[in-house]
């Protein structure tokens, strides 16, 4: 099964959660045994974490990133779900973030999500930058969390 979503779902939770929608509807596919519902959830989820870069509300992890999840940053370093938290509370926010894609593959209870975001820092010398990664999902007592995130920058 594979179909494709433009994110429309993603765009009307971020407006309903207060955060900016993004400037351009994410695009994703999803492949595997699922349901569309499951794959649009997962979608729009993303969007949210990309968005939060530039509110600075950590509800996107703190709903949808499990407990005993892991955070691994591109230089290597590891936030538990506390750690990550509190780094999107204090840090520096982005003038834009949007989801670019996001594919994800269904597995059952297990989805792999394969994404790609482009944001711009603050200022008058925004730099714009982009920024990959692979997030794993499991559906847990019939909810969907983030229980492994790998992210990546291109080297400039």
């Amino acid at each position: 099964m594979k179909w494709v979503t433009m994110g429309v779902l993603g765009a009307a939770l971020l407006c309903t959660a207060g955060a900016p929608a993004p400037a351009r509807a994410p695009v994703g596919s999803c492949t595997g045994p699922g349901d569309a519902a499951a794959c649009d959830h997962i979608i729009a989820a993303e969007a949210q974490f990309a968005a939060m870069l530039v509110s600075g509300d950590p509800t996107p992890v703190e709903t949808h990133l499990a407990d005993d999840a892991v955070w691994t940053l591109g230089d290597g370093r590891t936030w538990t779900k506390p750690e990550a938290i509190a780094a999107i509370r204090t840090g520096p926010r982005m003038a834009r973030s949007d989801l670019m894609r996001a594919d994800v593959r269904l597995f059952g209870d297990v989805a792999v999500v394969q994404w790609i975001e482009t944001w711009e820092t603050q200022g008058p010398a925004g730099k714009p930058g982009r920024t990959f990664g692979t997030d794993t999902w499991c559906r847990r007592g019939g909810r969907w969390r983030i229980i492994a995130s790998q992210e990546a920058r291109p080297p400039t």
